[in-house]
């Protein structure tokens, strides 16, 4: 799904997916108008993910400076948008409950619109007709996790035995119908789950919830 670099880059806050088609519509107007065109989706310096999106489309004054109703109530849910986005790889990312911003136009023949995600979710098609479910989680974080199996690191140089390396850095066990390889490295910790038939309903969340238990910490 994201390749190691992406994974790098979204730790250092450098990560960016550049979208030649973005869809960004009311969230309780499926098939209403929207505003579509190109942009991307990226992590800024300060953590947040966000998105940017340029639309040919009239901009709508009233929709731009439109008031999220009285201070101290909660917005209406027609306020909100969901984004559907399909980056140059082919893969669909998706945020919902968005807050847009926008930023302005030229002589009212476009609009730039941009604004914070809580989160966005990327799927796309593997190509395999292989039947196991897979789960990839990462924190990023320095986390001391103790391992039970060895990863082993060999240098060979012109056929020449150099240098080999062994550390106990890898942990591997079976809980819940599915089995499980922690990985601690430099900043991150990556957590791989997978299952024959289907994976546990809310694992995503489950994870988090008992690593931050066993840890005492947050995450």
């Amino acid at each position: 799904m994201l390749s190691d670099a992406e994974i790098r880059q979204l730790q250092d806050r450098t990560w960016r997916v550049h979208c030649p088609t973005m869809t960004l519509r009311r969230s309780t107007d499926e098939k209403g108008n929207a505003y579509e065109g190109g942009g991307f989706i990226d992590r800024r310096p300060n953590g947040l993910l966000n998105f940017t999106l340029y639309s040919a489309a009239e901009p709508d004054l009233a929709d731009m400076f439109r008031s999220y109703g009285p201070l101290g109530e909660l917005i209406a849910e027609d306020e909100y948008y969901n984004l559907t986005a399909i980056d140059t790889k082919g893969r669909c990312w998706e945020s919902k409950r968005i807050l847009p911003d926008t930023d302005g136009w030229a002589d009212g023949a476009g609009i730039v619109i941009d604004g914070p995600l809580d989160s966005v979710n990327c799927t796309t098609s593997l190509g395999t007709s292989s039947a196991q479910c897979e789960l990839d989680l990462g924190f990023f974080d320095d986390i001391e996790i103790p391992g039970n199996t060895i990863t082993e690191v060999t240098t060979i140089v012109g056929g020449e035995l150099r240098s080999r390396r062994s550390r106990w850095d890898v942990t591997r066990f079976t809980a819940c119908g599915c089995r499980f390889e922690i990985r601690s490295q430099e900043g991150i910790v990556r957590i791989l789950a997978s299952a024959v038939e289907k994976l546990p309903p809310n694992l995503p969340l489950r994870v988090s919830d008992a690593l931050q238990f066993i840890l005492a910490l947050p995450l």
